[in-house]
């Protein structure tokens, strides 16, 4: 069983943060983007998801990393979250991808992905300020 990582975001976002990724922790396999456009219907959107799924194989896991929640990303993945072996992150940032790369690298069971990509998210997210009084 593969752990696929489908990010998915408005315009660049998702290929970027996935650039970045690959920065700190090398060129990774099993990770795909998915954008959208100020051109595009919801209707185009769940086509190309669905095509995107269609892809995979039936016993893959699916993690779905979206920017935010009520989106055209998140609203097309909830489409999709009737199957048990994926689930859906939103807020995705820099430190929640990372994780979840270093603790599939490491070979994390798919839960452990989810739950520690979910917590480096928001640990990851601080006013700087604070952090000089610790």
């Amino acid at each position: 069983m593969n752990k696929v990582f489908i990010v998915f975001t408005h315009g660049n976002l998702g290929v970027e943060l996935v650039n970045s990724a690959e920065i700190i922790a090398g060129t990774q396999e099993g990770i795909k983007v998915e954008s959208v456009t100020c051109n595009d219907s919801p209707e185009s959107v769940a086509i190309r998801v669905e095509q995107l799924l269609g892809t995979l194989k039936k016993e893959d896991s699916v993690i779905f990393f979206v920017d935010m929640r009520g989106g055209t990303p998140w609203n097309t993945v909830m489409r999709f979250l009737n199957i048990s072996s994926y689930h859906c992150l939103a807020g995705v940032n820099l430190p929640m991808l990372l994780e979840a790369i270093i603790s599939r690298n490491k070979g994390a069971s798919f839960e452990e992905i989810v739950n520690a990509a979910l917590n480096a998210g928001k640990e990851g997210i601080v006013l700087a300020e604070r952090s000089l009084n610790k």
